[in-house]
């Protein structure tokens, strides 16, 4: 290998000059062409081009773009991942807090689980609903048992609604349903049930219950 100008690489038969990328050819080459090239160029085997300068070929860069695609794209998937278990458990948590509120009081006096015993034309109270005196449990037209007079005034701390069912029992054996609900009543607010009997009127009973019904 031959030198040209400082830092230039010359072909041995000084027609060519490694520009850093390729061999291009030598503006001041002799004219003579070089022992065994015949065409004044610099004899290679096989008819190859003149081989980069040991060190002097650069291999191109790999791209990295599909790999940071697939990257940015799993941590999307993560975070869309990460988002909807979250909601998910937000989801859950509220409607175990909604499940909680419904039966908080299932096990109180007139609850679901806890039904009330009450006296005929007496007041009574299933928490924070007041029931007022005066009503009474009578046959209907049909000659089914059914509550008259029934109302209650609001003492809760909302808005709400009576949904309860009254049984009449002889010897602890229920012999007549009757199913009563009401409008929704504003704090403070009195309000009538509406009830309708699902059984004939006993000849007698020794005991009323109320409980509330989902």
């Amino acid at each position: 290998m031959s030198e040209g100008e400082p830092g230039e690489q010359i072909s041995p038969d000084g027609k060519w000059r490694w520009d850093g990328h390729n061999w291009v050819p030598h503006e001041h080459a002799s004219a003579s062409p070089a022992p065994g090239s015949p065409y004044g160029q610099p004899q290679q085997p096989f008819g190859q081009y003149p081989s980069a300068p040991y060190g002097a070929f650069n291999p191109p860069q790999k791209s990295n773009t599909t790999r940071n695609v697939l990257l940015i794209l799993g941590l999307v998937g993560l975070l869309m991942l990460g988002g909807c278990a979250a909601l998910v458990g937000l989801a859950v948590n509220e409607v175990d807090n909604t499940v909680a509120e419904i039966t908080a009081n299932d096990d109180a006096p007139g609850g679901v689980d806890n039904p009330l015993t009450i006296e005929e034309g007496k007041a009574f109270d299933v928490y924070g609903f007041e029931y007022r005196e005066g009503w009474s449990v009578e046959s209907d037209e049909s000659g089914r048992a059914t509550a008259v007079g029934l109302k209650f005034e609001n003492q809760r701390e909302s808005i709400d609604k009576a949904s309860v069912v009254v049984k009449l029992l002889r010897n602890n054996e229920l012999l007549a349903t009757v199913k009563c609900h009401s409008e929704s009543a504003e704090v403070g607010q009195v309000v009538p049930l509406k009830c309708y009997g699902e059984d004939a009127m006993p000849t007698a009973y020794d005991e009323i219950t109320i409980a509330d019904s989902y």
